[in-house]
């Protein structure tokens, strides 16, 4: 969840640039849907952008770092300063790790051995204070860091009293497997959904062996970005 008041048409180029050259360096390109080996859902909320990327539904926390780090470094060299919250799952426990200007500035995990901080425990309850900045006005650290105890002791309350003190919108409480069921464009007040695909570059350039195949066999070509109609 990006915390930025960019203008919908600037924030969709600056999203989809940064998006796509992150992939870009590892060596994904756009591709059509069928194609698709990574998968991310951008839309406009009331208090910024939410980001869907189904690394996050695998529990890979090293791409949810790499993507948080990258909007955050791309949007704050055109912008002032754009944090985000990453934001995975696993049952009711939630980790949450904060970026800024290309950096990751702090983790929480409300039950730290789910995501292996076993042995690491301090460094995953958070920082209340290194979160200000995500805090609206009139927001209190010590209310925030009062939910990050609360959350040690009751992940789904602690979850609750967080995306109260932060303000987050409904949208924090999807994962992207569950997009078409949420209803996510009417939970974020929005009018689309922009959804993305990437397949590695080398599935491409594999693509000459298909005029030695079966003429029934479809030749496919890239896409980048679609927008889903949410119907407002």
């Amino acid at each position: 969840m990006l915390r930025s008041k960019l203008e919908l048409e600037a924030g969709q180029e600056r999203i989809i640039y940064a998006i796509s050259s992150y992939m870009d360096a590892h060596g994904l390109i756009p591709c059509r849907r069928e194609n698709a080996e990574r998968t991310l859902c951008f839309t406009r909320t009331a208090g910024g952008w939410s980001v869907f990327d189904d690394c996050a539904d695998r529990l890979d926390a090293a791409e949810l770092d790499g993507l948080g780090r990258c909007l955050t470094r791309v949007l704050s060299q055109s912008w002032q300063d754009v944090p985000a919250i990453g934001i995975m799952g696993d049952g009711d426990t939630r980790m949450l790790r904060l970026y800024r200007e290309g950096r990751r500035t702090d983790t929480y995990i409300t039950s730290p051995g789910v995501f292996g901080c076993v042995g690491r425990w301090l460094s995953c309850r958070g920082h209340a204070v290194r979160w200000w900045g995500m805090l609206p006005d009139g927001g209190n650290i010590s209310a925030l860091s009062a939910a990050f105890e609360l959350g040690q002791e009751n992940a789904p309350n602690g979850f609750d009293a967080i995306q109260q003190v932060l303000h987050l919108d409904g949208t924090c409480r999807y994962g992207f497997s569950s997009l078409d069921e949420a209803k996510v464009c009417d939970e974020a007040n929005c009018r689309y959904l922009a959804e993305m695909y990437f397949c590695a570059a080398n599935h491409v350039r594999q693509r000459w062996f298909d005029k030695f195949l079966p003429p029934f066999i479809q030749r496919r070509t890239a896409q980048a970005t679609s927008f889903r109609n949410c119907g407002k």
